[in-house]
């Protein structure tokens, strides 16, 4: 199974928090209230805003109200770049005014959360304006300061610190005023700067602000993404030099709803953005990335080395296997980015000591493994949801959130992902659907693009037998590619027995009969990458049977909506063959009738197949391959 490496496993923990159409979601706070003191920690404070920020003047009482409960008024996000290697500062603020009742309790506290290990968090004002006067709440705030950098369902521990603010006598009509900076303790990037900020947040909002200064010797490039928007001239910033500063500043006003649709492709960006670095080319991204995967040799490395040699033997294809495999398999994933681990891997002793490591461990890992046995190997940088849209991005390390392996070998290009636990296949594994990536290689200046290895695959027959007294249903699947890497790790963790119930469930409940089963039959080919399932049904009345293609006809997504702006996604690379087969005298009608006629589907996006096989259709074949993913 593939762990990416999100945010905090391979970027930084987004500071902004998500919320829906007018109610700030506060997380439970679980520790006790601070009373009126502030939490005391060596990288939280309290002090006035720097000098350099401009505080822009608010009222709120002549924004009409949303009709939400609440109403945004401003989000303003200002960023100070200095010199080269200089810490960064981003100064944010939120202002919202409470319209009813029912947002009165989400809508009267604020919550952030920063990383200690990486940043300092300063919180300048928390304010409430009533009657046309506003008063500083932040002395007799309650708050609470509570670990929130563990997340064990997603592997990961990045020891972030929430910091929640409860704002005593806050009433309906309350207009509330929220301020606070960051400051970079340990440039992820080694002295350089990348960052992507939202222009928009899908909700309506009276003004939006972000703004850009540095100085003016130092290049940063901007590019903003329009989303949904008509055009990125549309969203252009204003830009002032002066003092030797350079400032770029967009100012947004009446900003409205837009409904996100879930089932958009995975790359799609519905909103606008805009990213700013001063990384001037890839080159520049693969020399500030080659230092942080160094090799290493140490006494464990050695034996491991030597104990897959003198297994592989002369076979170079199973060395490259069995290197893979332990890297995938004995090497756990749990991602732990505290202590500047966000971007770069940990030791590599102290991976083959804790034996658990994320994207970038497992990286270095399998690298260094396979140089050791005289392969071309280098990491790769990808990024899971963007793809190949990634090219689209502006080159920084904060335009990936994943790292593989790039290998030179036999001839060919071969891409391996190390997070993928239990996989299937040879030296030539199935790789996910990672579009473009950049492989630290000396003189690369440019993205390459991932090859197609395998695709996801599943193979199943039904096969219906009417010829004796009892009915009796038989299906065979067989899956290969990604579809087995899935399967296979599903069945690492169910028994035949719980995978049978589910089979059995499922059935009994779409045909409303009570059918008995015999056990399953599982054969797992991990050195071809396939699996292969026989399930086994038996009912003493089946008289009619639906004769449908059960995994063609979920593959193809249902839109949320049929009238829409964003694209819909589809699984891709994909294929499926079903064949229904009947052993039986008297042919079923539907079938009689199908006998001689082929039905196609061609589309850009995927072509679908059903044909009868036999002179009397006593089997009928379906077929679905995708070809784009949306």
């Amino acid at each position: 199974m593939t762990r990416r490496c999100r945010a905090g496993a391979m970027g930084r923990t987004a500071r902004w928090l998500v919320w829906p159409a007018g109610a700030l979601i506060i997380l439970a706070v679980a520790a006790e209230v601070a009373g009126a003191e502030f939490p005391q920690h060596p990288q939280l404070a309290r002090q006035p805003p720097s000098s350099w920020v401009d505080i822009a003047p608010i009222d709120g009482a002549e924004t009409p109200p949303s009709g939400q409960g609440s109403t945004w008024l401003f989000f303003d996000t200002q960023i100070r770049l200095g010199a080269r290697g200089e810490p960064a500062e981003t100064f944010e603020r939120m202002t919202w005014r409470i319209d009813s009742r029912s947002a009165l309790e989400a809508m009267s506290s604020w919550s952030n959360t920063f990383l200690p290990d990486r940043e300092r968090l300063v919180v300048h004002s928390a304010r409430v304006r009533r009657d046309g006067a506003w008063s500083e709440r932040l002395d007799s705030s309650r708050a609470a300061l509570v670990d929130s950098g563990e997340d064990l369902d997603e592997w990961m521990i990045d020891g972030s610190k929430r910091l929640t603010l409860i704002l005593d006598d806050v009433r309906v009509g309350d207009v509330v005023d929220v301020q606070w900076s960051r400051v970079d303790l340990a440039p992820e990037f080694g002295g350089r700067f990348a960052t992507s900020e939202p222009l928009a947040y899908g909700i309506a909002a009276a003004r939006l602000r972000l703004r850009l200064v540095h100085p003016a010797e130092r290049a940063v490039q901007v590019r903003v993404d329009p989303g949904l928007e008509t055009a990125a001239a549309d969203l252009a910033p204003v830009e002032t030099r002066q003092n030797g500063l350079v400032e770029r500043e967009w100012d947004r006003r009446d900003l409205a709803d837009v409904e996100i649709l879930t089932d958009a492709p995975s790359w799609f960006v519905a909103l606008p953005q805009v990213e700013m670095a001063d990384f001037a080319s890839w080159a520049e991204v693969v020399a500030w990335g080659r230092p942080l995967y160094r090799t290493e040799s140490f006494p464990e490395l050695d034996d491991l080395v030597a104990r897959i040699e003198a297994d592989a033997g002369n076979d170079r294809e199973a060395a490259l296997r069995e290197a893979r495999r332990f890297a995938q398999d004995e090497i756990r994933y749990f991602s732990d980015t505290v202590r500047g681990h966000s971007f770069a891997p940990h030791p590599l002793p102290e991976t083959l000591r804790k034996r658990y490591g994320d994207c970038k461990d497992k990286t270095l890992l399998l690298t260094t493994l396979l140089q050791r046995l005289g392969f071309d190997a280098v990491p790769a940088f990808v990024h899971t949801e963007l793809r190949e849209h990634v090219a689209d991005r502006l080159p920084s390390p904060a335009a990936f959130d994943h790292a593989i392996v790039h290998v030179l070998a036999f001839d060919e290009e071969l891409w391996i992902d190390p997070t993928i636990s239990l996989q299937g296949g040879g030296s030539r594994p199935s790789i996910p659907d990672y579009g473009r990536a950049l492989p630290l290689r000396p003189g690369t200046v440019e993205l390459a693009t991932v090859g197609r290895q395998g695709t996801a695959s599943s193979i199943v027959e039904y096969i219906v037998d009417t010829e004796t007294g009892a009915r009796r249903i038989e299906v065979h699947s067989t899956y290969a590619g990604a579809s087995g890497d899935e399967i296979r790790d599903m069945l690492a963790g169910t028994s035949p027995e719980e995978l049978q119930d589910q089979y059995e469930t499922y059935y009994e409940d779409s045909s409303g009969l009570e059918l008995e089963s015999a056990p399953l039959k599982i054969d797992d080919r991990r050195s071809d990458g396939t699996v292969t399932i026989v399930e086994a049904y038996t009912h003493d009345d089946v008289d009619w049977i639906e004769l449908l293609p059960l995994l063609a006809d979920t593959a193809l997504p249902r839109p949320d909506a049929a009238e829409r702006t964003m694209p819909l996604a589809i699984a891709h690379p994909e294929s499926y063959f079903e064949t229904i087969r009947l052993r039986r005298t008297d042919p079923f009608d539907s079938l009689s009738e199908l006998a001689g006629r082929a039905d196609t589907i061609d589309t850009p996006w995927f072509r679908a197949v059903s044909e009868p096989i036999g002179d009397r259709a006593q089997r009928i074949a379906y077929r679905l391959e995708t070809r784009r993913d949306h």
